[in-house]
């Protein structure tokens, strides 16, 4: 019997239906299921990150990935028993404003609830209020629209997402004062391929805590990163890939760590939050989602351990910078050497000539950060 005035909440990371997924899904669904759902079954709310589009339309920028999904595959959310997404991200537009609307009413016709974007702002902003055994839990969701994360903003005339801006997120908690017990923020921040999140992401998380909020869950930066403690509240800085599957024609590709992702068990009273368990998760290279077992359980959360305690330590601005500049390097040193040196100097240096402006902007950011300029991506 489950007590009164308690709420069982999980969340997981960031989810991409199409792809390489789209064509295995009725073979993978029914593993992961078996899987998860006897974890997710015991919930009130399972929340994620919707991290793709449904429906028809055209890409507002060809450039970019396109990541898009198949209607049917939206099965898989339902077997899981999730409850609420977050469209606050970089891909809920990826078809324009129609296949937006679209989405959001295949998922109201699968009773899932959805925030963070919307036909204009007021909408994208709107609070989901779910009431369990009397206890009432807040959602609101943001997106950074920092141009390395992508996120089309709305305002009081375009559909897009509900932008990752402060005095918004404070006015927003402000107005749901008094009329929840707990409020949970997704944000959608950070930079890509990293176990630590930058620091103005620390800082706006342990904002948002102050403002109000009880939950802060980060996606976006495809890792798992770090969980603090604060001020009566928790932050999940990033749960990392949940399923994001693979889009091979687009040349997108997940391996490794990339692949492995958190599950986290909350329990909330109308005083109180609390985190129960984490629980690591992997993802096969047939897109199966199981929980770890054995050495690398136990090396994960051993490493979460580690992430988590560095956000906290007072020299952390400057080694996240050292962290960058590393990371840039390398990236840099991978492209010279699979785009040039594979292809031979003279045929390389075609290639680099001949790559598009997403190309040439990325390598120019890379060379930014390594020179310390802008590398926080809020």
């Amino acid at each position: 019997m489950i007590e009164s005035g308690i709420v069982r909440l999980s969340a997981v990371g960031d989810v991409a239906l199409g792809g390489a997924f789209a064509g295995a899904w009725e073979e993978t669904v029914p593993h992961t299921v078996a899987h998860l759902a006897p974890i997710l079954a015991e919930e009130d709310i399972n929340l994620l990150s919707l991290d793709c589009t449904f429906g028809q339309g055209a890409p507002p920028n060809p450039e970019e990935y396109v990541v898009c999904a198949p209607a049917e595959t939206l099965t898989f959310l339902q077997q899981l028993r999730i409850n609420v997404v977050s469209q606050a991200n970089n891909h809920s537009l990826d078809l324009g404003t129609p296949s937006l609307l679209e989405t959001q009413q295949m998922l109201k016709e699968r009773d899932i609830e959805h925030v963070g974007a919307g036909l204009n702002l007021k909408d994208a902003c709107r609070p989901l209020v779910l009431e369990v055994r009397g206890v009432r839990v807040g959602f609101l969701a943001y997106s950074s629209t920092h141009p390395w994360v992508g996120g089309f903003a709305a305002d009081e005339s375009s559909a897009g997402v509900a932008p990752l801006d402060p005095d918004l997120i404070k006015a927003n908690l402000c107005q749901l004062a008094g009329k929840t017990d707990c409020v949970v923020v997704s944000v959608h921040w950070g930079k890509e391929n990293l176990h630590y999140p930058p620091p103005d992401c620390v800082e706006l998380g342990r904002q948002i805590i102050d403002w109000g909020a009880r939950i802060v869950i980060g996606y976006h930066p495809h890792m798992i990163q770090g969980h603090e403690e604060y001020g009566g509240g928790h932050i999940c800085y990033s749960l990392g890939n949940f399923l994001f599957s693979d889009y091979p024609d687009q040349r997108l590709h997940f391996l490794g760590e990339q692949r492995e992702s958190l599950l986290v068990r909350f329990v909330i009273t109308r005083e109180t939050v609390r985190v129960e368990e984490f629980v690591p998760l992997e993802m096969n290279e047939a897109y199966v989602v199981s929980p770890m077992t054995g050495d690398r359980k136990s090396e994960v959360l051993q490493l979460l351990a580690t992430w988590s305690k560095a956000v906290q330590a007072p020299d952390y601005d400057d080694y996240w910078r050292q962290l960058v500049r590393r990371a840039e390097l390398k990236r840099l040193s991978r492209v010279f050497r699979d785009e040039v040196i594979a292809a031979g100097w003279s045929g390389g240096t075609r290639r680099l000539l001949s790559v598009g402006g997403k190309s040439i902007r990325s390598i120019g950011r890379s060379v930014y950060e390594i020179l310390g300029f802008g590398v926080n991506e809020r």
